[in-house]
């Protein structure tokens, strides 16, 4: 099979998207399918998608290995590799963290509009307090999932394990009962009403060493406690050279194009910018990739004509 990328990118992209795609062969999945979750997995970087060409043998799956090499080789977890730290969200790392480890609330969920960073919040706290769970972390993608029972499926399937179609949570419960994992149901609003919650709550009562984060643009229907909304990054008003958007503008900037040199005098244009998309992590991190391109007064009309 050959993989070919469409678009120019940095070859630390590149190297992630590979090792992330290999990773999925290595379980088992189909080429189409590791294909997928690489792009998914990469699709910030760099403020562009990777685009990728597949030969036609997309239902292609590697030989597997024996069942005890594979659990010895493979990691604990299908945690996406970022080339860039997580910018901000220092507090509400803290409060998660907090909530799963101390305070035993072992669901919590990460609400937000879209495009407001509940993702990588989400994997940035499972890579901080993952190796409290020896049995790993693991990402459960529920945009691409048909079903509450394909989402329970998934699951299992992280943990070598399946489950009938009879009574899907009391099955995956038992599956998991003497687990020690932290799961992540991401994007999981097309479920919020037709069964995650109770699939959730279900798992926290009788697998005790189950967590589970999930990210959702709306509400669960859990108590505020559970429920964190995750606002726009903090745009300074006077002090133009700190302030989490200023820092993922800059980053980003930079990451893009390495001869970018953002000077002080620049920054309150900066700030203007990332005002203009309401300190929303996607707009900025689209905004500031434009920045090998433009000038600084340039990206700031560009933008303001395009909202």
């Amino acid at each position: 099979s050959v993989i070919g990328m469409q678009s120019p990118v940095r070859d630390e992209v590149q190297h992630a998207f590979v090792a992330e795609f290999y990773r999925e062969l290595l379980r088992g999945k189909t080429v189409a399918e590791s294909l997928g979750y690489a792009r998914r997995a990469r699709r910030y970087d760099s403020g562009w998608w990777i685009p990728v060409l597949a030969t036609s043998v997309s239902a292609l799956r590697l030989v597997p290995l024996p069942p005890t090499e594979a659990s010895n080789r493979l990691p604990r977890n299908n945690l996406p590799m970022h080339d860039r730290p997580c910018v901000g969200r220092v507090a509400d790392l803290i409060h998660l963290s907090r909530a799963i480890l101390q305070d035993d609330r072992r669901y919590v969920a990460i609400c937000g509009i879209g495009g407001i960073g509940k993702t990588r919040v989400a994997t940035e706290l499972m890579s901080r307090i993952g190796s409290e769970f020896p049995d790993g972390a693991w990402i459960v993608d529920c945009s691409a999932a048909e079903s509450i029972d394909h989402v329970a499926s998934t699951v299992a399937a992280h943990f070598g394990a399946q489950i009938t179609e009879a009574n899907v949570a009391a099955n995956l419960s038992q599956q998991l009962k003497n687990r020690r994992a932290l799961i992540l149901f991401d994007s999981a609003e097309r479920f919020a009403g037709h069964g995650l919650a109770d699939l959730i709550e279900r798992l926290a009562a009788e697998c005790l060493g189950i967590a589970c984060i999930v990210t959702s643009r709306v509400s669960l229907g859990w108590s505020a406690d559970r429920e964190i909304p995750l606002g726009p990054l903090l745009i300074p008003d006077l002090d133009y050279s700190r302030g989490e958007a200023i820092d993922m503008f800059t980053a980003v900037a930079r990451a893009s194009d390495r001869t970018i040199a953002i000077p002080d005098a620049s920054m309150e244009l900066v700030a203007e910018i990332c005002r203009l998309v309401d300190g929303i992590p996607l707009a900025i991190q689209l905004a500031a990739s434009r920045l090998r391109h433009l000038s600084m007064e340039e990206l700031r009309d560009f933008v303001k004509t395009s909202i």
